[in-house]
């Protein structure tokens, strides 16, 4: 990992097989899955992820139906689309003014990573997973709709709000540098399938400064910025790489491309994921997925590294048994 983050020729591309197993033993008997528990066994544990969590004393504000969640902001969604179905903010920018923000230094939200992190950080990579960097949180707070507006009609308070979330976010970061880490791996989805889901230059002014502040405080001690967007940033990666961003996730094929992300970046950007879970696994043949991780070692190996393998997300419960295997098979003989 360390190698290939740093560009160093690695013996091996590193790579992730993020199986779902939630959903395939529901689906296929265990007889049939053990070819893929047998792949996956041969698979090379390079990373431990570490994610805190709620604090010790902290319980949903309500008792909601069978299916739904509250977070710890207040939101509450289903756990199957669509997801927020509340946003305690949605009933007006007054509301700011006596809401409670988490307190990231809450007692239990790191117990026992510290633990988990010495036992493993001889061996492997740690990553501290950090959901929901900053956009997640302000439409989770807001309401999807009221939170695209409000940067045109609102955007001091916007500001304002952003402002609140990264206060909370470095909070986070001096929480994860005390476990010690290696990385921090953000999520934020900015894309849809063609764009940003603002202008760039609108993210630019109300957003890049914040995630700028976020970041800085997450490479204390030369920790690594793992940032996750899927859909189309294209137009952005070049600021993110400025703040701070070394490794982008997850490369989502259709969207971007990867052959020409590099050909503009090279080694100046670290390339996560490229295994497409909206067509190729589901609806390709073993050899395309076959093709697909081969390319990206081939890549791995013009760059010197820089190159991590994965699914794009979480692999979709049709994906064809065979896929899955062909993916772990193919990192298994190229990686």
């Amino acid at each position: 990992m360390l190698a290939a983050m740093a560009y160093e020729n690695p013996p091996h591309v590193p790579y992730e097989p993020h199986l779902p197993w939630e959903y395939l033993h529901g689906i296929h008997s265990e007889e049939t899955l053990e070819p893929l528990r047998e792949a996956e066994r041969h698979a090379p544990a390079y990373i431990q992820t570490i994610m805190p969590g709620p604090p010790t004393v902290w319980k949903p504000a309500s008792t909601l139906p069978q299916g739904y969640i509250e977070t710890e902001w207040g939101a509450v969604g289903r756990l199957h689309l669509p997801y927020i179905t509340y946003s305690p903010l949605a009933g007006g920018w007054n509301l700011l003014d006596s809401y409670n923000f988490p307190d990231p230094y809450a007692t239990g939200r790191f117990n026992g990573l510290r633990e988990l992190a010495d036992e493993s950080r001889k061996a492997k990579y740690l990553r501290g997973w950090a959901f929901s960097a900053l956009w997640e949180h302000v439409w989770m707070l807001r309401g999807y709709e009221n939170a695209l507006l409000d940067m045109y009609e609102h955007p001091d308070e916007f500001a304002l709000l952003c402002e609140h979330i990264a206060t909370y976010q470095v909070g986070m970061m001096e929480q994860f540098h005390r476990v010690g880490v290696d990385g921090i791996h953000f999520t934020d989805d900015l894309g849809t399938q063609q764009d940003l889901m603002m202008p760039p230059e609108v993210w630019r002014k109300l957003l890049k400064p914040h995630y700028a502040r976020i970041f800085e405080a997450a490479r204390a001690n030369g920790t690594d910025v793992w940032f996750h967007s899927d859909g189309n940033i294209r137009s952005v990666i070049g600021d993110l790489l400025d703040i701070g961003v070394r490794v982008l996730n997850p490369i989502q094929p259709g969207p971007m491309d990867i052959d020409e992300l590099v050909g503009t970046f090279g080694r100046r950007l670290r390339y996560s994921g490229g295994i497409d879970v909206q067509q190729l696994l589901p609806f390709g043949t073993p050899e395309a997925v076959r093709a697909a991780v081969k390319h990206w070692c081939a890549l791995s190996g013009s760059l010197g590294g820089g190159m991590f393998i994965a699914p794009t997300n979480l692999i979709t419960p049709e994906t064809p048994l065979p896929n899955i295997l062909a993916y772990l098979e193919a990192c298994e003989e190229h990686c």
